[in-house]
């Protein structure tokens, strides 16, 4: 649904709403779960964890059938049996608002538009990776659990300009430039290892602790208990490591301002990157014969703030999105340990982006030369 009203002057205003719902979307679940299994965690986080082993480690005590300890006709060895079904809870929308201006030699224009957009499956190529790959909290991994989608981005500013400059009967030269403010993707927030038990791991979205209480922390490859000392170089106290995580997650606005909740599937929106693109274009005409044929010559630079400042036009990612491994289940065989590893050497994370090196922070110059027949 769009509309556009043009004013006097060569001004155009409009709006455009669209709507997408899902009518028999495709989500995945594995049968081969054994969810009868299943046990809450103490703490907080009393997500059901379907795997009874206390270490890292898994058993077979997830699947209904394994072939433990020989695979027979009546126990096969079957990894994950995936059960393709149908979901409508899917749906996008988004909403644009513009304002324009064009005159024989002179255009520009500036929109706004804001989208929402969720799905109950994706990242993935198979049916085993789609649903392996779905992050999940307190959830049933086998339902059709709902959440944003990967490109999933509420916010994008894009404004252009153009201006001619005739100079005589065969030569115009005409300038341009395109300016985009956008947030730059999403990520989810989950935990290193499969805290849930359901085979999968690094899927299972972190709780957000509010104090040191909600969680218990333990060093680096202690394991569950804490007590390992084999390949264990993280010589700081549970306080110092809360320290550091609460540093971590009072850094991030999403993270802070969602403790004591549970991360939601790329809910974390990134940083607005920004970024400027220049063109000059410059046509000659030739007379070949009857006809009037053009030379045009092109320059393009792309994240041209970038050319003019290295700070500018540089895009933000995520430093890391599962900074907290699970380590096992404590004594209880109930509470899970958490370690926080390191970013480098004996340096935690401190913040929750950093600088893309990636070609999106660099700027790009690029020439062209093109013959136009009449």
């Amino acid at each position: 649904m769009a509309v556009d009203k043009r004013l006097d002057g060569g001004w155009v205003v409009g709006a455009e709403y669209n709507y997408t719902q899902d009518i028999n979307a495709v989500y995945y679940s594995n049968i081969n779960l054994n969810e009868s299994n299943g046990f809450a965690l103490s703490g907080i986080d009393n997500r059901i964890r379907y795997n009874t082993s206390t270490t890292t480690s898994l058993n077979n005590s997830s699947k209904y059938y394994s072939g433990t300890p020989t695979a027979t006709l009546a126990n096969p060895n079957i990894g994950n049996a995936i059960l393709m079904s149908n979901s409508s809870k899917g749906y996008t929308y988004t909403l644009t608002a513009k304002i324009q201006r064009t005159t024989e030699n002179l255009a520009y224009g500036i929109a706004y538009t804001h989208s929402v957009a969720k799905n109950t499956a994706e990242s993935g190529s198979t049916a085993s990776s789609l649903w392996s790959a779905a992050p999940v909290a307190n959830q049933d991994p086998n339902a059709a659990n709902l959440g944003y989608a990967s490109y999933y981005q509420p916010n994008r500013i894009i404004a252009n300009f153009a201006y001619k400059i005739n100079e005589g009967d065969y030569l115009s030269t005409t300038i341009g430039a395109i300016y985009e403010l956008a947030n730059n993707g999403v990520n989810s927030y989950v935990y290193n290892g499969d805290l849930n038990g359901d085979g999968n791991s690094g899927n299972d979205l972190m709780y957000i602790p509010k104090t040191a209480a909600d969680i218990n922390l333990v060093k680096v490859n202690s394991g569950g208990l804490g007590t390992d000392t084999k390949n264990v170089t993280d010589t700081r106290t549970a306080a110092q490591i809360w320290s550091q995580l609460d540093a971590f997650i009072s850094n991030s606005t999403y993270l802070n301002t969602h403790r004591g909740q549970y991360a939601k599937r790329n809910a974390a929106v990134a940083p607005y990157y920004s970024k400027l693109d220049l063109n000059i274009t410059q046509d000659l005409k030739l007379k070949v014969g009857k006809s009037t044929n053009t030379l045009r010559f092109s320059l393009d630079v792309i994240n041209a703030g970038n050319l003019i400042n290295r700070d500018w036009g540089v895009v933000k990612i995520p430093t890391a999105t599962n900074i907290l491994k699970y380590e096992g289940l404590a004594a209880d065989g109930k509470t899970p340990s958490f370690s926080l590893p390191f970013q480098t050497g004996t340096t935690p994370f401190t913040q929750p982006y950093q600088n893309s090196t990636s070609i999106s922070s660099r700027w790009q110059m690029m020439f062209g030369i093109k013959y136009l027949f009449n």
